[in-house]
């Protein structure tokens, strides 16, 4: 059984280290899920609605999703 030194500040750098990958890792995979949600070729408002809805119930929805917004509006 060996019991490791560590020096000290050590475990805090490495444990800051680990923070900072797992943050950067998280932000990647939100980035890929948003962009790949909006690349598909499927009309997500469609989905909701139906294809016998008419105008106005798709603009309304397509509204309240945000869509009308900016790609960062959306984002955030």
């Amino acid at each position: 059984m060996s019991v490791a030194i560590l020096a000290p500040g050590s475990r805090t750098r490495r444990f800051s280290k680990r923070l900072t990958q797992v943050v950067v890792t998280l932000f990647g995979l939100l980035l890929l899920t948003f962009f790949i949600g909006r690349v598909m070729p499927v009309d997500p408002v469609l989905a909701i609605v139906g294809p016998d809805a008419d105008h106005s119930t798709y603009q309304q929805v397509y509204h309240q999703l945000g869509f009308d917004r900016s790609l960062l509006a959306q984002f955030g």
